[in-house]
């Protein structure tokens, strides 16, 4: 598909996933706003759900799935329907969508940010329960728009977490290059918890604080290892223990594996300088990157340090950005025949 401009719709879009869909959109040269879906804030203007966001939509008011059919009929432009929604409760969200916007004849692309369509059925279920639209699942695909490979051709896309997004980009290069096992440490900001409250998030808590959680269990570990496995000729296993931080938003991993044959450091750091070079959204540190480069970007850092044959990589990226909505953006540029990195070139908060 190419096209000119497309109209963005955003759906369960009050939560912090949905708030930076929103102000990625209002920034891209070629999406506009068609609507912001929300049951919890419908009717309520988007500068009073997120007041940051106050100046870029003036009485602009989230509306119900229910009333969307007329904003859709009054325009000819494809849709890129970007899913906020979580983890087991997007398919059939994302059914609906496509039913509603579909309904009119105009060209839906969905760029869905949970977990729903990243797996097979049979994985999806053994994580996640019952799949919620299972007639959809072969209409998704799902991989990472910054590995090298083809545009897929599937109408939609099914866009991979935030852990997965920040050790893959770290560990990718090395394949074919290490014994197939690697061990992961990774820690993460409150806001990956999602925006409803919880014993976890709450800042008293949270606050100087860190701790690990789900060792060697995570659910994303799957995603990871099947990923790796396709840039690898043997079937991947990914140790990955994650953590929590007490910062809000950002993400840090620690990557150890053992080469399978000595490569001395100039050398192993350009090959990830080569891995990447068709992409201006990935960049190969000297040293260790740190969080605060990538903080409200949508750039993955990347650090490689090697000593004989144990090699450990260090990637930082946003959260919210680079592993949700940001990477989804990249991926529906790349599907509309756009640049990838499209709208998408944005500063980091200074370190101040």
């Amino acid at each position: 598909m190419t096209c000119e401009t497309m109209d963005a719709v955003v759906w369960s879009a009050s939560g912090y996933v949905g708030a930076e869909a929103l102000r990625l959109i209002a920034q891209h040269p070629r999406l506009t706003l068609l609507a912001a879906v929300s049951r919890s804030s419908a009717g309520i203007p988007i500068g009073q759900v997120f007041p940051h966001l106050t100046h870029v939509y003036p009485g602009v008011q989230m509306v119900a799935a229910e009333a969307i059919a007329p904003l859709v009929a009054a325009g000819t432009k494809p849709i890129a329907l970007i899913s906020c929604g979580p983890h087991g409760h997007s398919a059939a969200l994302i059914q609906d969508a496509l039913e509603r916007l579909g309904a009119t004849g105009r060209a839906v692309t969905a760029i869905d940010l949970s977990a729903d369509f990243r797996h097979n059925q049979e994985m999806f279920e053994s994580l996640y329960g019952k799949h919620g639209a299972q007639a959809l699942m072969a209409q998704f695909s799902t991989g990472l728009p910054d590995l090298p490979g083809p545009t897929p051709t599937t109408p939609h896309i099914g866009h991979p977490g935030c852990f997965t997004t920040c050790t893959v980009l770290g560990a990718a290069p090395l394949m074919g290059l290490v014994r197939p096992a690697i061990q992961v440490s990774a820690v993460t900001g409150s806001t990956g918890s999602g925006k409803a409250a919880k014993a976890g998030t709450h800042h008293p808590h949270r606050q100087s604080n860190f701790w690990g959680y789900k060792p060697l269990t995570h659910r994303h570990t799957p995603e990871m290892e099947g990923l790796l496995s396709d840039l690898s000729d043997t079937p991947v296993h990914v140790s990955f223990a994650p953590h929590s931080g007490p910062f809000s938003r950002g993400m840090a991993a620690t990557i150890f594996a053992t080469l399978t044959t000595e490569i001395d450091a100039a050398e192993l750091h350009q090959r990830f300088v080569d891995f990447y070079a068709h992409t201006e959204l990935v960049q190969i540190t000297k040293g260790p990157p740190k969080l605060k480069d990538v903080v409200g970007t949508n750039h993955a850092r990347i650090g490689v340090t090697v000593q004989g044959t144990q090699v450990v990589v260090h990637s930082v990226i946003d959260n919210l950005l680079k592993g949700a909505v940001g990477g989804g953006l990249q991926w529906l540029n790349r599907k509309a025949g756009w640049p990838a990195s499209l709208g998408l070139h944005i500063p980091a908060v200074p370190w101040i």
